[in-house]
């Protein structure tokens, strides 16, 4: 993670980084039904208001079972519109604590309404929650979208395969004969 200048500064992260992390880490949202749901949040680097988590929206995927929560972090975010708390993945994932790092699997985020921001207007400050769990592989194979180009996650290596071994061929060698006169 790149150093910040000020306490107001998000991180930077080079590109491979933040694919590397999208890829690993998703974003989860306590919906209408009371649980925890992954949400569909393929872009990166755009930032977008609420859309509330609604059980039958169709960005509200299916229910993130067995996250544990990790750790809560107050994070900051680059204000799109001052009266509205847009947070963009890529913010949110430059500010994943490094000692959490490697544990992290996903995330959710809401306004910290708890402080005012009257000294920088152009930030808003997030709880971020971030937990560990395993993710469904069809949730971890999602692809994302960074500057308008799509990305998708490396493909696991393949399992091991049990090759047979053929017993080993009986071949004489040729030999070569003088040619008849």
């Amino acid at each position: 993670m790149a150093k910040s200048k000020e306490p107001w500064d998000v991180p930077a992260l080079d590109e491979q980084e933040l694919l590397a992390r999208a890829f690993r880490i998703k974003q989860v949202r306590k919906a209408s039904d009371g649980h925890l749901h992954f949400i569909s949040a393929p872009h990166l680097d755009r930032t977008a208001p609420d859309r509330g988590a609604d059980v039958g929206d169709v960005h509200v995927l299916e229910k993130a079972k067995g996250m544990k929560l990790l750790a809560v972090v107050t994070t900051v975010h680059r204000a799109v519109m001052p009266s509205h708390f847009t947070p963009s993945v890529k913010d949110v994932l430059a500010q994943v604590p490094a000692e959490y790092l490697s544990q992290v699997t996903a995330y959710s985020i809401e306004s910290d309404d708890s402080k005012p921001n009257a000294d920088r207007p152009n930030y808003h400050r997030g709880v971020a929650k971030f937990y560990a769990g395993t993710l469904p592989p069809h949730i971890a194979a999602q692809s994302v979208i960074l500057m308008g180009r799509s990305h998708r996650p490396p493909a696991p290596p393949p399992e091991p395969q049990d090759i047979p071994i053929l017993p080993p061929m009986n071949i004489r060698p040729r030999i070569k004969r003088p040619p008849s006169p």
